[in-house]
């Protein structure tokens, strides 16, 4: 199979060609569309319903002109064998795009920095220091995008924070991190990760450390 186009679902949607370059929208509702379809891929949806979800406050006439507009602006993005139309129905194939929600949904995810990053992009936190201010000032954007990875069916498994204690990897753990791990009372953190995932480790590691953490990542 050639390489897939790669659709971002969480945080803040965006699709990206196979090269990385980034594909760009116009308008927000277009991608919007793609994301449903996507996530719902090789179900047929009405065309009614669709226009309605998406354009609720225009008539159903109106809606369907939009709707008719966002097709044709997404299917020279994904290709027209992917998106297929009718007059009453529309159908995203499965398995040409990857998304997000799938590298969530293969396995335990390790991550360091993660959440700042993401928090980042959503605005609630400037690029420089190490301090996450979100915690304080936006704590419920915190704890919405926790809510995003649990709902995606991630097995969220936290180890390495900055300036690690017990006590704050025990906040992690009320949220609904299934593991935590304090790299400064278990510097074999990588061994300890392997023994609580059975052998198999993670599936993805956001590497923040650098090269005194790289090989145990």
């Amino acid at each position: 199979m050639a390489p897939r186009h790669y659709l971002r679902c969480l945080g803040q949607p965006a699709l990206f060609a196979a090269t990385g370059e980034l594909i760009r929208f116009r308008t927000k509702k277009h991608l919007a569309l793609l994301v449903y379809l996507a996530i719902e891929s090789d179900q047929q949806h009405r065309r009614d319903r669709l226009a309605e979800l998406l354009w609720p406050k225009v008539s159903l006439a109106e809606a369907r002109h939009s709707l008719a507009t966002a097709l044709s602006v997404l299917r020279p993005r994904v290709g027209a064998d992917v998106l297929r139309a009718t007059r009453d129905q529309v159908t995203l194939a499965g398995g040409h795009l990857a998304l997000d929600l799938e590298r969530l949904a293969a396995g335990p995810v390790l991550g360091d920095g993660g959440y700042l990053l993401e928090l980042e992009k959503r605005g609630y936190v400037q690029a420089g220091p190490f301090t996450p201010e979100v915690v304080v000032e936006h704590p419920d954007a915190l704890a919405q995008l926790h809510r995003e990875f649990l709902r995606a069916g991630a097995e969220v498994l936290q180890t390495m924070t900055f300036y690690a204690s017990d006590d704050k990897l025990a906040k992690a753990k009320k949220l609904g991190a299934t593991h935590t791990i304090n790299y400064k009372t278990t510097p074999d953190w990588d061994k300890e990760v392997l023994k609580r995932t059975g052998g198999a480790g993670v599936d993805h590691v956001i590497e923040v450390g650098g090269a005194n953490t790289l090989e145990k990542s």
